[in-house]
């Protein structure tokens, strides 16, 4: 996994976040892949922190994916 696909896959979470749900704030977005860590499962994990401009609450979901697709989302 390239640096120019990290960049692309930030790209599109933060422009789509924007554009279907503007009332989230992505506070924080962390993109891990095999390479940089050898102890993941799989291939991509994508960490998304957010905050819900309406209440102020603040959740984090983590996406697992390999070449395939998303396995698994938390």
């Amino acid at each position: 996994v390239t640096s120019e696909l990290k960049v692309f896959i930030e790209e599109t979470i933060t422009s789509a976040v924007s554009f279907w749900l503007p009332y989230i704030q992505i506070s924080k977005l962390d993109i891990v892949t095999s390479e940089e860590d050898t102890s993941l499962i799989h291939e991509i994990q994508i960490s998304i922190s957010f905050i819900v401009t309406s209440t102020g609450s603040e959740q984090t979901i983590i996406i697992f994916a390999d070449q395939d697709g998303i396995v698994r989302i938390e």
